[in-house]
């Protein structure tokens, strides 16, 4: 499926109308036949975006969101803030998509078509009624089940999380459903899929948050002129504003707060761009816009980067066979959310088969990345010597498989972990090995060289303090970068680990296969 998407704060969001989005979620469910791929759909609203910002722009308030929504299939326009920030920034989307909205046309067209439906999370007097409601409404419709069990995403509850997800997993997969409607809410839901993305053999997984209360009535909808004014919100915080003025008026502030710079910097990066002679980028031209050396392809990137010469970026590229792709940016003088959409969802989802970096950003370009907060997913793939391409694509890739390194002495087991520790990777490593390495001596770990980590990773880490809480020791860490400090708090487990900045040692370690 052709995307076009903004880089709103760093999260891709798609430019859909509702009757696109429908289509594509159905045309996901088509394609699943051919490489048995799950797909996830996520409604991003000033939610999202709050629990992804962080007040810095060098760093996510949770970096496994992010990761996730960048990674997503499909991101659709959840809120008005979502669509008026989209205009502020001169890169308007289309129209608002909500799940409320999305949910009822989907059971619409399943209908139709013979596509089934699962519904899962939410509470189950909701979620029963909400399936009854859809039949009701929409004669034909297939409801392959309903679950409503209780999903841990933080704590120490997220030791047991593997057991009881494999026995969800099952039950979905058994029910043959066709679509999978997830009501855990933000960021519970993307959280769940993607740990068992893997095992899933659902084509479509959506995140909908509160959406079956609204079909159901238990929690009313505003009118149809504050949902068009943007105004939905005063509706939602009238009904419960104990629970939700703060919340609302704190993601307000927030978002508010957030966008100012970098419209700002928008505006006078591209009155600069308009005062320069812009190279023009055509279709015919585009041919001697790429340059290739034996296994490297150099696009060259037109001078003002917008959609229109994206849609010309991505047509040469599928063209591209070669191993390593580089985009040259040496000519680019400016780049509207699209163009950064258009990177957000390269980098995010590139070809197995290939490696892509970016070259000659200037500075003034890598502070509208950095306020827009894409330059953390560009930076790793940066490089301005070309003749060392070849072998920066090699050391990125070793970076993204995980390994370890281990050795032990009489008192300590010290292990050093590379690369990203996700469900992909704690799917192929041994911790019960591990844990009869480390025996009943201290156990020292060393995070330098690891790139990322999401909630599924931190099973490691928490087997490990199970273990040794038996002989009276915590487990220490060192070395964390930011992200992944982050993602032990936020996930309210930094506590339960001794932290140092660094240990020295002088055995070298040896490396472990997984």
């Amino acid at each position: 499926m052709e995307r076009e998407s903004i880089a709103l704060f760093g999260i891709p969001v798609d430019d859909l109308t509702m009757d696109s989005a429908i289509d594509a979620v159905f045309q996901m469910t088509d394609t699943y036949r051919h490489d048995e791929e799950p797909r996830y759909v996520a409604t991003v609203n000033v939610d999202f975006i709050i629990n992804t910002l962080s007040w810095r722009t060098s760093r996510s308030r949770h970096p496994e969101l992010l990761n996730i929504l960048r990674k997503a299939d499909l991101v659709t326009p959840d809120g008005m803030p979502v669509i008026w920030a989209s205009k502020l920034m001169d890169s308007p989307l289309s129209e608002r998509v909500t799940g409320s909205d999305m949910v009822p046309a989907i059971a619409e067209r399943a209908a139709k078509v013979n596509k089934s439906i699962f519904l899962f999370g939410g509470s189950r007097w909701i979620t029963e009624n909400a399936a009854e409601k859809l039949v009701t409404d929409y004669p034909g419709l297939k409801i392959a089940g309903t679950y409503t069990p209780p999903v841990a995403t933080v704590g120490e509850d997220i030791l047991d999380s593997s057991e009881r997800d494999q026995e969800i997993v099952k039950m979905i997969n058994t029910s043959g459903a066709d679509i999978l409607l997830i009501a855990l809410g933000n960021p519970k839901q993307e959280i769940w899929f993607e740990r068992n993305r893997s095992h899933l053999k659902v084509p479509v997984s959506i995140g909908i948050g509160g959406t079956f209360g609204f079909i159901t009535g238990a929690v009313s909808r505003a009118p149809a002129w504050m949902q068009k004014s943007g105004l939905e919100w005063i509706h939602r915080i009238m009904q419960d504003p104990g629970r939700l003025w703060k919340r609302y008026f704190n993601g307000l502030v927030k978002l508010s707060t957030n966008i100012l710079l970098p419209i700002l910097i928008h505006k006078l990066i591209k009155t600069s761009a308009m005062l320069k002679r812009p190279v023009k980028y055509s279709e015919s031209k585009t041919k001697k816009n790429i340059e290739k050396r034996e296994d490297i392809a150099i696009l060259a990137m037109p001078s003002r980067f917008t959609r229109k010469s994206a849609s010309v970026i991505k047509e040469r590229l599928s063209g591209c066979k070669e191993s390593i792709i580089l985009f040259d940016f040496s000519d680019t003088v400016f780049m509207d959310l699209y163009a950064m959409g258009f990177i957000v969802n390269t980098l995010s989802h590139p070809d197995k088969e290939r490696s892509l970096f970016l070259t000659g950003i200037n500075r003034v370009l890598i502070s509208m990345l950095k306020f827009n907060r894409v330059w953390d997913i560009c930076k790793d793939r940066y490089c301005n010597e070309r003749e060392l391409i070849s072998e920066r694509a090699k050391k990125h890739d070793n970076d993204t498989v995980f390994y370890y390194k281990a050795v032990s002495d009489t008192n300590s087991f010290r292990i050093e972990l590379n690369g990203r520790l996700d469900a992909a990777g704690i799917a192929k490593l041994d911790i019960s090995k591990i844990i009869e390495s480390i025996g009943n001596r201290d156990c020292i770990m060393n995070l330098k060289n690891l790139k990322f980590i999401d909630s599924t990773g931190l099973i490691f880490f928490l087997k490990i303090k199970k273990h040794l809480s038996s002989f009276n020791r915590t487990p220490i860490i060192c070395n964390l970068n930011d992200d992944i400090i982050q993602i032990f708090n936020i996930t309210k487990l930094l506590s339960l680990f001794k932290i140092m900045p660094d240990f020295d040692s002088d055995k070298p370690l040896t490396e472990e296969a997984i």
